[in-house]
């Protein structure tokens, strides 16, 4: 496997021309759109043209955390930690679940399906009634002319 760049998140070397590092996960060097030389992940101008890259600096690929199962830093964005293999983004996935559960939008959001839903059986169970009386009337209207014949 040839080795050929370094991540700027976690320093291991990566091969030439893999995007994401295998130990951290962090986005690697990618090509400018402007003069096709190479750029490391994070940076917001080309070193050969000058060439602003992207509207924002994407931080991600340089944010490291500390892995709360052996306290040693891995990328933000790493699926499991490096160095001891525990799978950390579905504990942050679930926070962050639990997080935008619990805002008052969603909520508010929860409380107006239900309305909707309590708003709709309503609604289903005024025309099942209306539909009941008026198949009753129309039997009673047939039971009665049967009876004049």
């Amino acid at each position: 496997m040839t080795r050929g760049q370094k991540c700027p998140a976690c320093g291991e070397r990566a091969p030439r021309k893999a995007k994401y590092c295998g130990a951290c996960g962090a986005k690697l060097a990618s090509k400018c759109p402007k003069c096709s030389a190479e750029i490391s992940a994070g940076s917001r101008y080309c070193l050969e043209c000058g060439a602003t890259l992207f509207g924002r600096r994407d931080r991600s690929a340089e944010r490291m955390v500390r892995c709360g199962t052996c306290g040693k830093k891995r990328s933000a964005m790493a699926a499991t930690c490096p160095h001891c293999g525990a799978v950390v983004l579905v504990e942050a996935v679930k926070n962050k679940l639990r997080e935008v559960s619990r805002s008052p939008e969603t909520q508010a959001a929860l409380q107006q399906a239900k309305e909707g839903l309590e708003l709709g059986v309503k609604l289903w169970v005024v025309l099942f009634l209306a539909s009941f009386v008026v198949v009753t009337a129309v039997v009673v209207l047939l039971l009665v002319i049967a009876a004049f014949q």
